[in-house]
């Protein structure tokens, strides 16, 4: 059995996870060069970039901690973006498997009903047919997820560890003018 007759036997409910798993795929690489890209010009300058930003305001300590984490949002808002398509995705995708499996035995107790009979050859039949739309959503979705977890702990640690530097660097730099 080919990959393509597979998904066919799915019907329609495979063939939009299928889709649905092309868009969150090419999200996944969109968002693995998009982090590469960031850390490699950005990562070492950042701190840096933000301090610079800071330099002529005068506020409390409060006001600057809420300032430092605004400038950081405002950093790392391309790296956030994208994400929650994948996230949707990994939720969605068991679910529609889930309805196409429900789909495919209403429609195996209907051929039952029709045909006045419970055979094993019957029920067996349609519910192969039906458990397809389970594998596809479940296949398409555990990538989607372990992919939304791996990016978004990445991100917070990265944000944590630069938000660390700049507190760091910003504490320096006011023991050293007092």
């Amino acid at each position: 059995m080919t990959v393509y007759s597979f998904i066919n036997q799915g019907g329609a409910i495979a063939w939009i996870i299928c889709g649905l798993s092309v868009i969150g795929l090419w999200q996944i690489v969109w968002k693995f060069l998009t982090i590469h890209r960031f850390w490699k010009r950005e990562r070492t300058t950042l701190p840096a970039t933000i301090l610079g930003n800071l330099r002529n305001v005068e506020a409390n300590s409060v006001v600057m901690l809420e300032l430092i984490r605004t400038e950081i949002s405002c950093a790392f808002a391309p790296l956030e973006k994208g994400i929650t398509t994948i996230s949707t995705i990994a939720s969605v995708a068991p679910l529609l498997g889930l309805l196409g499996t429900v789909m495919g035995i209403f429609e195996t107790f209907g051929m039952m009903a029709k045909l006045g009979n419970a055979d094993v050859q019957t029920v067996a039949g349609g519910i192969n047919v039906a458990l397809i739309t389970t594998i596809v959503g479940l296949i398409v979705a555990i990538p989607h997820a372990v992919s939304y977890n791996y990016f978004i702990s990445r991100i917070d640690s990265e944000r944590t560890e630069i938000e660390n530097e700049i507190l760091k660097a910003l504490e320096q730099k006011l023991a050293v003018n007092s």
